[in-house]
C-alpha cells in the first residue's frame, strides 16, 4: 500500500509541475497542449476507480488555458502514437 501511496503521490508531482510550468507558459494566447499518460497498473478500485492519471487529467481540464488529453498503455501504441506524442506540448 505504501508503494501505491508514493507511486500516486509521484504522479500528481509531475502533474502538478507540469501544470505549473504550463500556466506560466500560458501568458501568450495559445492553449498548452497536456498528454497525461497512465500505464493502469491493477490498484484497488476503491482507492481510484477511474485510474489516478484520469484524475490528474480531469483535474487539469479545469484550468482554461490547457488542453488535456488522457491516455494509458491500453489503447494503440500504448496511447503514445507519433501523432499524440507531435500534439502534447507536455
Amino acid at each position: 500500500m505504501i508503494s501505491l501511496i508514493s507511486h500516486f503521490q509521484k504522479r500528481v508531482l509531475i502533474a502538478f509541475t507540469a501544470m505549473t510550468l504550463a500556466t506560466g507558459a500560458a501568458l501568450a494566447d495559445d492553449k498548452i497542449n497536456v498528454l497525461v499518460w497512465d500505464e493502469q497498473q491493477p490498484v484497488p478500485k476503491k482507492l481510484y476507480p477511474n485510474f489516478p492519471g484520469n484524475y490528474i487529467a480531469e483535474y487539469m481540464k479545469k484550468n482554461p488555458r490547457l488542453n488535456v488529453t488522457s491516455a494509458n498503455i491500453n489503447q494503440s501504441e500504448q496511447g503514445l502514437s507519433t501523432k499524440a506524442l507531435n500534439e502534447a506540448d507536455v
